[in-house]
């Protein structure tokens, strides 16, 4: 599964690198969409774990977007957002914690303090001061992730079931262990009950839908076009 992973990795850098190499000749290298095809590929770049190059694609992606479409367009809260992520994963927490906020920022005024985005800049507020030994301040911003995602994204979705993970680990932390069992159980159940649902809608379009196979067919002729 690994290898499988890995390929699959490897095969979408290819692809993101040559959507940029066509926005940047097409587009000129300071359209917001060339800031676009960065944020992919520094997204690929974490998924493999390699987060100084991904950082660096972020910077860069953060820059175009700030200069082409505003300093608090959506846009950047999620480039922010992703390079939260990646400051997080090297210890980097100053820095992380810095953009998250403005992330929330951007979000709480453009999205509404009520809205899946804004949950997702708490969550991971939660995660930086979580790692720094903060736990009540980790804590609040899991219980506010947690209400707006209840609120917004219903009762069984995976984004919700991941909050409760994490405030799980943070009860355990702070020796909590049957609200941190009661917490993880319920995590579970949502990822079972949201694999059931995806199964149920899955069986029930496959009349609907086209096949992987013809999907593939097609990505094949829309590259070759390419």
């Amino acid at each position: 599964m690994l290898l499988d992973a890995q390929k699959k990795y490897s095969q979408a850098e290819a692809f993101a690198q040559r959507a940029l190499a066509i926005r940047e000749h097409t587009l000129g290298s300071e359209h917001h969409k060339v800031a676009q095809s960065l944020a992919v590929l520094a997204s690929i770049y974490h998924k493999r774990d390699e987060d100084a190059q991904a950082e660096t694609l972020y910077q860069r992606a953060l820059k175009l977007y700030k200069q082409s479409l505003g300093p608090e367009n959506p846009r950047v809260a999620q480039v922010l957002s992703g390079l939260t992520l990646v400051l997080l994963a090297q210890g980097k927490y100053i820095q992380a914690e810095e953009l998250c906020l403005s992330s929330l920022h951007i979000r709480e005024k453009v999205c509404g303090e009520v809205h899946p985005y804004t949950a997702h800049s708490l969550h991971a507020l939660g995660q930086i001061t979580h790692e720094q030994g903060q736990y009540a301040q980790a804590e609040r911003y899991y219980r506010q992730a947690l209400s707006i995602q209840e609120q917004t994204l219903g009762s069984i979705h995976p984004d919700l079931a991941t909050t409760l993970e994490h405030y799980a680990d943070l009860l355990r932390a702070t020796h909590q262990e049957q609200k941190a069992s009661c917490l993880a159980a319920q995590a579970r159940e949502i990822r079972v009950r949201h694999t059931e649902e995806n199964a149920r809608e899955h069986t029930a379009n496959d009349h609907i839908f086209p096949s992987k196979s013809e999907v593939a067919n097609v990505f094949d002729a829309l590259t070759k076009v390419m």
